[in-house]
C-alpha cells in the first residue's frame, strides 16, 4: 500500500494550490474571470475553475463530451495524468507529489517491472531517434545528388562569367544550377 496522501486528498491539495503547480503543467497560464486558462502540450486550451464550489474542475475545451479524447476533464490529477503522467495514474501521482513537494519517501518505490519497462522504453526511444536521424541524412543525401545531377558544368554558363568578373577561375568540378525566382512573373 503506498504511503502518502490517498488520491482524494491529493486532488484536494492540488485543487487548493492550483496557482503554484499549474504553470509547470500547462504553458501560457493566465487568469480569465474565475478560471485559469492554459495551453496543453498538444495545443489544446484547458480551463481550470480557480474559485467557488467548482474550484479545481478541469475543462478540456476542444472535446467536451468526447469519450475517446476526454482524458483531461474532471480533476487536477487527471490533467497531470494526461500531460505529465503519460496516461499512467501511478506516474501522475508521483508527478503530483513532486509538484506539491511531498517527500519522495512518501511516494511508492517503483517495481522491478516498472524499472525494466522504463529502461526498455528509453532504449527504444534512442533507437528510434537514431533511425529517424539516419533516414533524414539519407533524404538530404538523395536531394543533394538529385540537385547535383540537375546542375550543369559552370564552364560556359552564366556562373563562369560571374566568377571571372570577381577574379575567380572556376574549377572543372564546379556546377551551376539555374533556379528561377518564384513570384516574379
Amino acid at each position: 500500500m503506498p504511503r502518502g496522501p490517498d488520491l482524494g486528498e491529493l486532488n484536494r491539495q492540488l485543487t487548493w494550490r492550483l496557482e503554484a503547480w499549474l504553470p509547470a503543467v500547462l504553458s501560457d497560464v493566465r487568469r480569465e474571470g474565475v478560471d485559469l486558462r492554459g495551453v496543453a502540450q498538444d495545443g489544446t486550451v484547458i480551463k481550470v475553475c480557480a474559485r467557488g464550489p467548482k474550484r479545481g474542475t478541469v475543462l478540456d475545451t476542444s472535446d467536451i463530451g468526447s469519450r475517446s479524447r476526454d482524458r483531461r476533464g474532471g480533476s487536477p490529477l487527471n490533467l497531470i495524468k494526461a500531460e505529465l503522467g503519460g496516461g499512467s495514474l501511478l506516474r501522475a501521482r508521483r508527478e503530483a507529489e513532486r509538484l506539491l513537494s511531498i517527500s519522495p519517501a512518501d511516494a511508492p518505490a517503483p517495481t522491478q517491472a516498472e524499472v525494466e519497462a522504463r529502461a526498455h522504453a528509453a532504449h527504444d526511444g534512442r533507437l528510434q531517434a537514431h533511425m529517424d536521424s539516419q533516414q533524414r541524412i539519407e533524404r538530404v543525401r538523395a536531394l543533394a545528388h538529385q540537385e547535383y545531377g540537375r546542375a550543369q558544368p559552370a564552364i560556359g554558363s552564366p556562373a563562369e562569367a560571374y566568377l571571372y568578373g570577381r577574379g575567380v577561375t572556376p574549377a572543372p568540378a564546379l556546377r551551376f544550377a539555374y533556379v528561377p525566382r518564384r513570384g516574379l512573373q
